[in-house]
């Protein structure tokens, strides 16, 4: 489905999968970024950490990986932390 939406719209498509980390496509394949193992204490917010780290990637003109890898990254120090913990 990544790989439809992002090349019938001509943009990246990431499709977030929880534990699972997030699959990320440009069109002509899709890559998979697994998620960092931690012990899970809280998920509020790890879907909203994504979107804002990916965002600045976009905003920073990083490339997609890259930002994917970040945002998986950061969404896990998110739900290795007891409510919405910001992360500079």
């Amino acid at each position: 489905m990544a790989r439809r939406l992002a090349i019938r719209h001509g943009c990246h498509v990431v499709v977030t999968g929880g534990e699972l980390g997030l699959w990320w496509s440009d069109g002509d394949r899709v890559r998979r970024v697994p998620a960092v193992p931690v012990e899970v204490w809280d998920v509020c917010g790890a879907g909203d950490t994504v979107l804002a780290t990916l965002g600045v990637g976009a905003a920073e003109n990083e490339a997609i990986e890259g930002s994917c890898r970040l945002a998986v990254n950061t969404a896990s120090q998110q739900v290795a932390t007891t409510g919405v913990t910001a992360f500079c």
